[in-house]
Formats: structure tokens, C-alpha cells, sequence
């Protein structure tokens, strides 16, 4: 991608870090603390990525968006459901996970074109039907004010508003409404505010080291001092004001490292840069990751089995450990899973149609 903003990817790459965290830690405060953020994180840098030109053709976009989301979303929860069966044998599946038969693997692979799946280890997909439906939502509204020229920023105010209390509605009276649009709706002000950051200038928002540290401090304050917390998967959305309010504020700290960072180690930015890129990949393979050092751990080491199920992982206490696995590992499989795409289409390149047919051609003679 041409133009891309180095700060952004960095942002990414600590979104994507602190989901890898949330789903390994055991800390509860940790935990109370990243979930207040994370996922509106990604929902702003998605509409600071998105362009008002998609709402002219509304049709294209929605496609646009299916061949982004949806094949990652078929690439993972298809490998899943046909490793199914390996991984029950490996005892890597939390019960009440049973051993699929064909019918199984059939329902499995239908259910990965309709965003359906229930694969344990690609849970953390469940966020991409909802940023698909939010983006999509998004789009719409645009569209349908683009021919006001009058009060138009104010109508796409209006309508985003409105949307957002339904989804407030439905979550709080936990109202599930197909692949979780209720969250869709619920989250549309933070795609807005990325929108309005990108016409903006993303270099327009000023950085201010103290107003970031008081940020960090008072999110924290009020994690310690209000009970609950957010978990947008299951209609938990904490004290609505204090979670719009604070996931604001915790996103401005995240723009103010990240910049600095930018700016000044060169090191951790490439690094970061690169995390950002691979965001999807690891969103969809962290989780295998930890099962798979589990496996390692208590095959080689500890030879407790009895724990090896366990979801997500065995040992929360070394979440640490957890979090450079589930970052680092699930890149180095995706670059080979590359590597050797790269090689079929050398293979295909280097083989014509007519040297297949003729191979099949003798074998067939020789059979």
C-alpha cells in the first residue's frame, strides 16, 4: 500500500498487542484496563483508513469488504475445521468439543462463508463480521447524505447518534441481533471520529506528554474505583459514558507513544511497523500459538495433560511469554504459508498445461 502512515501501523501494532494480552492474561486490572480501548482502537483506525468515495458505489463497497474480511475469515476458520480432528487427538480442544465427522466438516467449512463459525481457536474472528457490518452500516449513512449539501456534516451526526443509542439499547438489554450488529451499531461513533481525524490530518491533533500521563493515570483511577468492565463480545459495555469517554482517552495515549516512537526509536518502529501490517494473521493465529507452546511445554517439561485443554492457554501466569509467542509466531506462519504460495506459482509457471496432461496421460497408460 502506497502512502501508508507509519504512525497508524504502530497504533495497529499495539492493538493488536494488547488483544494477544487480553486473551492470555490473568490479571484482572491488566485486563479491565486493555479491554476498555483495544478493540475501539481498531474501529477508529478503520475509519481513518476508510475513503467518503466508497459511499458513491455502496454495492462495490460492500464487496470490497467481503473480499477483505471474509477470505481471511474462510482462510483461518477453514484451516481450523480441517485440522478439527488433529487437534482433538492432541487434546488441545476444551470440552465440550467432540471429534467431527464428515457432515461436521461440511456444516464447518458452509458456516466459514456465512462469518458462523465456532472454531475455538479462531474466536478472536468473531471482531471481523462486526467491523465488516460496522463498515458497511458506515458506509450507508454516508451514502444516504451525500446529495445534502446543507447541514450535511450535522444529518451524519444525527443519524450515527441515533444509531448508536440502538446499539447501546440492544447491548445493555443483551439483545443479540445476528453476527453481534448490535456491537456494530455501538461502535459507529468511534469509525466517525477516525473519519473526522482523517480530514482533519492525523498531524493536526497535537502531543502533549502530561495531558497523555494524566490520561493513562485517571482511565486507570477509574478502572480501580468502578467495578465491571468491557467486553463487547458479550454485550458489556461497563458504564456507557465512562466507556466512550475513556477509550477516547486511552486512544490518545496510545497516538502519543506511538508518535514518539515514530520519532525517536527506530528499532521498536520498524518492529511495530511490521506487527501493524500482519494485524489479521495474528489475529487469527495467535490462539493456535499458545496451544501449541502449551503442547510443547507439557509434552517436553511439565507432563501435566490434565491442563493442556485449557482455553486459552495453561499457564496465565507467563502471559508475557504468551504475548511474544502470539505475536511473533503467528507472522513467521503466515510468511511461510507465503513462501510456499510463491513456490506453487513457480511451479505452475514453470509447467505448462500440456506437460500435466501428458503426465496424467502415462499415468493413467501405466495403471
Amino acid at each position: 500500500m502506497k502512502n501508508r502512515n507509519n504512525v497508524i501501523d504502530i497504533m495497529r501494532a499495539f492493538a493488536i498487542i494488547f488483544v494477544v494480552i487480553g486473551h492470555c492474561s490473568n490479571d484482572s486490572f491488566l485486563n479491565r484496563y486493555i479491554y476498555l480501548f483495544h478493540l475501539p482502537l481498531f474501529f477508529l483506525i478503520s475509519g481513518y483508513l476508510y475513503k467518503e468515495i466508497y459511499c458513491e458505489k455502496p454495492w462495490e463497497y460492500i464487496g470490497l469488504c467481503l473480499k477483505k474480511y471474509l477470505k481471511i475469515y474462510i482462510i483461518y476458520n477453514g484451516i481450523f475445521v480441517l485440522l478439527h480432528n488433529l487437534f482433538y487427538r492432541m487434546n488441545l480442544l476444551s470440552s465440550p468439543t467432540v471429534f467431527y465427522q464428515l457432515k461436521d466438516v461440511v456444516v464447518g467449512i458452509l458456516n466459514c462463508f456465512l462469518f458462523t463459525s465456532t472454531e475455538s481457536f479462531a474466536a478472536a474472528l468473531w471482531f471481523l463480521p462486526v467491523l465488516f457490518a460496522s463498515m458497511i452500516i458506515f458506509n450507508f449513512i454516508n451514502y444516504a447524505i451525500k446529495e445534502n449539501k446543507k447541514n450535511k456534516e450535522l444529518k451524519r451526526l444525527f443519524l450515527i447518534f441515533a444509531l448508536t443509542l440502538i446499539g447501546i439499547y440492544l447491548n445493555k438489554n443483551d439483545m443479540n441481533i445476528g453476527l453481534h450488529y448490535q456491537t456494530s451499531l455501538a461502535v459507529l461513533p468511534f469509525i466517525y471520529l477516525g473519519q473526522l481525524i482523517r480530514k482533519k490530518g492525523l498531524e493536526t491533533i497535537k502531543i502533549n506528554y502530561i495531558i497523555a500521563f494524566a490520561f493513562a493515570i485517571l482511565s486507570m483511577a477509574m478502572i480501580y474505583i468502578v467495578p465491571g468492565g468491557v467486553e463487547l463480545s458479550k454485550n458489556e459495555l461497563w458504564h456507557v459514558e465512562l466507556f466512550y469517554l475513556i477509550s477516547i482517552l486511552m486512544i490518545y495515549v496510545v497516538y502519543v507513544v506511538s508518535t514518539i516512537i515514530n520519532k525517536d526509536f527506530d528499532k521498536i518502529k520498524n518492529l511495530l511497523i511490521y506487527i501493524g501490517k500482519n494485524t489479521l494473521s495474528i489475529m487469527g493465529l495467535h490462539i493456535l500459538c499458545f496451544k501449541l507452546l502449551d503442547f510443547l511445554v507439557i509434552k517436553l517439561i511439565s507432563k501435566n495433560y490434565d491442563i493442556l485443554p485449557n482455553f486459552t492457554v495453561s499457564y496465565p501466569k507467563f502471559w508475557i511469554i504468551y504475548t511474544i509467542v502470539g505475536v511473533i509466531f503467528p507472522i513467521i506462519l503466515k510468511n511461510i504459508i507465503s513462501k510456499f504460495k510463491i513456490k506453487m506459482k513457480y511451479i505452475r509457471y514453470c509447467i505448462s498445461k500440456e506437460d500435466i496432461l501428458n503426465l496424467m496421460e502415462k499415468i493413467l497408460i501405466s495403471a
